[in-house]
C-alpha cells in the first residue's frame, strides 16, 4: 500500500522553483507567488498599464514591466509551467507518469548523473545492451513528450543521451525528487520516499530500471548481482528492501559493495525485467 506520507505531487513546485538562484531574493518561491499576484491584478483591471497596476500590487514598476507588457515571467514560472505542461508534475503516482518518473530517476541513480551548475541530465546507456537501454530510455521520455540526442563524448566511456530540449527543466525536476547531483560519490545517497513508499508500478519501474543498468547474473548459482562499490552500505540495504519487495519471493541481501539476490527473488526479477517496459510502466 502507498505511504500516507508521500507528497501529492512530485517533485513539489516549491522545491522546483528553489533551484533557481534569482539576485536580491531569499526564497525565489516568492517570485512565483509576486508574478501570480501580479496576473491575477492584471486580469481584474485588464486597462492599467505597469505603472498604474504597480500602485495596485504595491511593488516597484520595474519589476512588473516585463511581466505585464512583454510576456515576461521569472525563471521558476516558467519552469513550473514548463513542467506542467509536460507532465512532469505528477499529481497521481500511480500512472504511467508516475511510474515513468520514477524510471528516470533510477536511471539517475544507476547509470547516468545531473550537472551541479545548470541541472542538465545525462543518461548513460547500458554498454552490453546498447540498443535495448536506448529503446527503453526514449520510452521514459515519450511520456514526457521529451526527445533525446546522442551526447558526443570522445573519452571513450559509455555513450550518454540527453535532451534536445528543457533538459536542464527535468533534470531540476528529478533532482528535487530525490535523484542525486553531481559525483555519487561524494553525495549522501538515499532511495526517495515516494518510492520507498510509492505504488507497485512505481516500486517495479525503479527496480527494472536498475536491473538494466546494474544488473548481472554470476556465481555458479547464476543469481542477480548490483555491484557498486562506491555506494554506501545504507543505500545497498534500501535497494535490497526495494527489490525483495518487488520480487515478492525470496530474499535480497545487500553488503557494502554488492546487492545480491536468492534464486526464487532472481527468478521473480528476471520476469519482471523479461516483461516490455510499456508494460511495467501501464502496470502490468
Amino acid at each position: 500500500m502507498p505511504d500516507a506520507s508521500v507528497a501529492d505531487t512530485v517533485p513539489d513546485p516549491r522545491a522546483l522553483a528553489r533551484t533557481y538562484d534569482l539576485r536580491g531574493r531569499d526564497d525565489p518561491w516568492d517570485a512565483v507567488e509576486e508574478y501570480r499576484r501580479v496576473m491575477r491584478a492584471a486580469a481584474d483591471h485588464p486597462d492599467k498599464k505597469s505603472h498604474a497596476l504597480s500602485k495596485v500590487v504595491d511593488l516597484p514598476r520595474s519589476r512588473i514591466r516585463a511581466w505585464v507588457e512583454d510576456g515576461g515571467m521569472p525563471g521558476p514560472v516558467r519552469a513550473i509551467r514548463t513542467a506542467e505542461a509536460r507532465g512532469l508534475l505528477v499529481r497521481n503516482l500511480d500512472t504511467t507518469a508516475g511510474a515513468a518518473f520514477a524510471g528516470l530517476t533510477a536511471w539517475v541513480f544507476s547509470g547516468g548523473s545531473i550537472r551541479t551548475d545548470y541541472y542538465d541530465p545525462y543518461f548513460a546507456l547500458n554498454g552490453t545492451r546498447p540498443e535495448q537501454s536506448q529503446t527503453d530510455l526514449q520510452t521514459l521520455a515519450a511520456v514526457f513528450d521529451l526527445d533525446l540526442r546522442v551526447n558526443d563524448r570522445e573519452d571513450g566511456r559509455a555513450t550518454e543521451l540527453v535532451p534536445t530540449e528543457d533538459g536542464s527543466i527535468l533534470g531540476r525536476c528529478l533532482a528535487t525528487a530525490g535523484a542525486p547531483i553531481g559525483n555519487k560519490t561524494d553525495t549522501p545517497l538515499q532511495i526517495p520516499p515516494w518510492i520507498k513508499g510509492g505504488p507497485t508500478r512505481v516500486q517495479r519501474a525503479f527496480a527494472y530500471v536498475y536491473i538494466t543498468n546494474r544488473g548481472a547474473y554470476g556465481g555458479d548459482a547464476g543469481v542477480l548481482q548490483i555491484q557498486e562499490s562506491s555506494r554506501p552500505k545504507g543505500f545497498h540495504r534500501d535497494l535490497a528492501t526495494l527489490l525483495e519487495t518487488v520480487a515478492a519471493a525470496g530474499t535480497v541481501t545487500a553488503s557494502a559493495d554488492h546487492v545480491r539476490a536468492d534464486r526464487p527473488a532472481t527468478k521473480a526479477l528476471t520476469v519482471l525485467h523479461e516483461m516490455e517496459l510499456e508494460t511495467v510502466l501501464a502496470g502490468g
